[in-house]
């Protein structure tokens, strides 16, 4: 249906003639829509609402960012008929995608749509944000997860060793055991959504969508600011790690518990505040 919608535009009368920000509006809108509808449990009214308490925030942000940044893109640049007819191709391929596998079309077509974006407009400050916002997006849902995947092992055991380096530095007697911390009895075990580094991606998303809604441009001062604002995600998940091993009752409160939204806005809110000071640093830098 999205994709025969792109078909009925571009068959419109002859007076009138798509944009470029009308096309990668409709297929940028289309695809965020295929993705979060299966993040949404719509078998009622109460588990909508519990799924869609349980979102993430800063996927939420660069959604905005992404549909912002092609609103204010010119409305005037008309798109050349051959990439109008790639762009119904598009939308025909995230239908299909839809029902083999939803991942694939963030991932596939996403990737495709943000390196048309970037190459095709580099010219255009609205259109190249929102490109690079949205590779950000994919990176985190897909591509960040298939390396994690890839590299488990070590990734794990690098994390545990930081985790272990932190507890020595705050002079606490966990014993860790290769990806095993143990603490008077309690012990917790360092999986792969547990990970300090599992949320890398999800740094590097809320940084680059601040720093994009604020301004349309990099700034040499971003390549040490984005790197701080993911060592801050680390930190945070290690501190968080070593409270979950110090007691079953601290585990069982902040990870299962009341503390468990706590953590996860303070985290929230040390990125946001990072990431909005390097995007309004760098702006007033320039």
């Amino acid at each position: 249906m999205d994709a025969l919608s792109l078909t009925r535009f571009s068959n419109t009368k002859s007076g009138h003639r798509l944009t470029s920000r009308e096309v990668f509006l409709w297929l940028v809108i289309v695809l965020l829509a295929n993705h979060t509808i299966h993040l949404l449990d719509v078998t009622s009214l109460d588990q909508f609402f519990v799924t869609l308490a349980s979102q993430n925030l800063i996927y939420w942000f660069a959604c905005y960012v992404i549909i912002y940044r092609l609103l204010s893109a010119n409305a005037h640049t008309l798109i050349p008929r051959g990439e109008l007819i790639t762009a119904v191709i598009v939308g025909f391929a995230i239908m299909a995608f839809s029902f083999l596998n939803y991942y694939l079309a963030v991932g596939l077509i996403g990737t495709a749509v943000s390196l048309w974006l970037l190459s095709r407009y580099r010219a255009a400050p609205a259109l190249r944000s929102a490109g690079i916002v949205l590779l950000a997006l994919c990176i985190h849902l897909v591509w960040a997860k298939l390396i994690f995947q890839i590299f488990q092992p070590y990734i794990l055991l690098a994390d545990a060793f930081a985790v272990d380096m932190a507890i020595k530095m705050f002079g606490l007697d966990i014993i860790r055991e290769v990806t095993t911390f143990r603490h008077n009895g309690h012990a917790v075990i360092l999986t792969r959504l547990c990970s300090s580094f599992h949320n890398i991606s999800l740094a590097l998303l809320i940084g680059t969508s601040a720093i994009f809604l604020v301004r349309s441009y990099w700034v040499s001062t971003d390549v040490l600011w984005l790197p701080m604002i993911c060592f801050l995600m680390v930190f945070v998940n290690i501190v968080r790690l070593i409270i979950l091993a110090w007691s079953y009752e601290h585990y069982e409160y902040w990870h299962h518990g009341p503390g468990t939204p706590v953590l996860a806005a303070i985290q929230t809110a040390i990125l946001a505040f990072a990431s909005f000071f390097a995007a309004y640093r760098g702006k007033a830098d320039r």
